[in-house]
């Protein structure tokens, strides 16, 4: 298949909740036009509807090094700043286990 089909066919799998199966489409665009930036931002919105926030990021920045039309470069930017709300977001909260939060002296465990 070419680009453009595996394009089509990631888009029709993103479009219907198959977000794995359109990653993968997106992936074999990449093998094929590794220099099309659209592969790349195609590939960035479907991992982030999947939290996979990192692996957004660095989509956004391989597509970016990319030279494609401004508008896929403003997607890709726009990409970027979700990714970095959603992991700045994350980085917010700290996992504390309960035998933590016991082991607490008594004035803090209130709190």
């Amino acid at each position: 298949m070419s680009f453009e089909e595996y394009k089509i066919q990631g888009n029709h799998c993103y479009q219907t909740g198959d977000l794995e199966t359109s990653l993968q489409c997106y992936n074999k665009c990449i093998r094929i036009e590794p220099t099309n930036p659209v592969a790349y931002a195609n590939k960035a919105m479907a991992l982030l509807k999947l939290h996979r926030y990192q692996d957004a990021l660095a989509a956004c920045h391989l597509g970016l090094k990319l030279k494609g039309p401004e508008k896929i470069r403003d997607k890709l930017l726009y990409r970027v700043k979700l990714a970095q709300s959603h992991l700045s977001s994350e980085a917010k909260y700290v996992e504390v286990s309960i035998d933590e939060v016991t082991t607490l002296p008594l004035e803090f465990r209130g709190l």
